[in-house]
């Protein structure tokens, strides 16, 4: 009686696997979506694309956020809020190009 080939195939529970965070509705892609999921990707950070997807943040509103914000929402590494906070400068640098005369 080997334990682990006893055993293997009838555990139906997976442990590591967390439960899903929102309900699938929720997850529908949309441009703005894509776009976050795109630029979280891009800095290294996707880990925190479904955080701002939960908390209905997009693209433009993220642009708005400051230090203050991203740590409300629960952003505690430096590292993490340094580099989104590059991205939202150019992100606003770009949109201020693409908006002025």
């Amino acid at each position: 009686g080997d334990i682990l080939s006893t055993s293997l195939g009838r555990t139906t529970t997976r442990p590591l696997e967390p439960p899903p965070a929102q309900p699938p509705q929720i997850a529908v892609s949309t441009p703005e979506n894509s776009d976050m999921a795109e630029l979280f990707r891009k800095l290294g950070l996707d880990k925190y694309t479904d955080l701002f997807l939960q908390q209905e943040i997009d693209l433009a509103t993220f642009a708005t956020l400051n230090d203050q914000d991203l740590r409300e929402l629960g952003i505690s590494t430096f590292g993490a809020r340094k580099k989104m906070l590059l991205a939202i400068a150019d992100l606003q640098q770009s949109r201020q190009k693409y908006f002025s005369p």
